[in-house]
């Protein structure tokens, strides 16, 4: 139980700068996670013809947001 003054300063310090990190690292995993979630899906459809190309028929997929 014998500490110096300065090895809690320097604990702190040290702990006040990973602290720092871990923010830094937790606001870009965010910000790329809410990028990722917010890129628009691309509509995707089949279109069939007959084969007068009188008639088409267009099916579409439909996505639910969660």
């Amino acid at each position: 139980m014998n500490q110096q003054p300065y090895s809690v300063a320097v604990r702190l310090s040290r702990l006040e700068r990973e602290l720092f990190f871990w923010r830094i690292l937790g606001l870009i995993a965010v910000v790329c996670l809410t990028l990722a979630f917010h890129s628009p899906v691309p509509d995707k459809e089949v279109r069939f013809v007959s084969a007068d190309g009188r008639q088409t028929v267009v099916l579409s997929a439909t996505v639910f947001p969660f």
